[in-house]
């Protein structure tokens, strides 16, 4: 018999995210840092 010693890199899955998930990702990281600095707005015009 034959050995095959072929390298296949057919089903191979890279771990990068599609673009959508790296919008959603940027867009939820953006909504966590505009409501940090809106809740901070706010308590110094709370407690001034």
């Amino acid at each position: 018999g034959s050995t095959q010693n072929a390298l296949e890199v057919d089903n191979v899955v890279f771990a990068v995210p599609e673009p959508t998930t790296w919008a959603m990702m940027l867009v939820g990281f953006g909504m966590m840092g505009a409501s940090m600095r809106y809740r901070r707005r706010s308590t110094k015009f709370v407690t001034a």
